[in-house]
């Protein structure tokens, strides 16, 4: 998106494609595990006031896991946009690092904070 933003005749239409399947692919991702997860009937007998969301309905469910993907995908895009932009502004890539290194660095505080940070190695 970054090269797209700053040289779109460079880049071509192809790009655009190329953003668009990646979002589409990484929405699906988080579309499928979300809807496993959602889906499985041990989780939802174990907290079923958090799991639930996906309906029982055939129908109703398929609707659901386009627009959880769509959904996705667009929060993805978004995301990479707003990067781009900031990258694309007079303030530069400098400001970017920071801002991305520092949600990353409040995730990792929050997820220890709750005892929720695993390290495997």
């Amino acid at each position: 998106m970054y090269v797209w933003l700053n040289s779109p005749d460079e880049a071509g239409t192809f790009a655009l494609v190329s953003i668009g399947v990646c979002a589409l692919a990484t929405g699906y991702t988080s579309a499928i595990i979300s809807f496993d997860m959602d889906a499985d009937l041990g989780r939802r007998k174990v907290q079923p006031n958090f799991y639930g969301y996906v309906p029982e309905l055939h129908g109703l469910r398929g609707r659901c896991f386009e627009l959880m993907t769509m959904i996705s995908a667009l929060h993805n895009a978004s995301r990479s946009i707003g990067v781009a932009l900031l990258l694309s502004s007079a303030v530069g890539k400098r400001l970017a690092i920071y801002v991305i290194g520092g949600e990353t660095l409040l995730y990792l505080i929050w997820k220890a904070a709750r005892k929720d940070y695993f390290c495997f190695f």
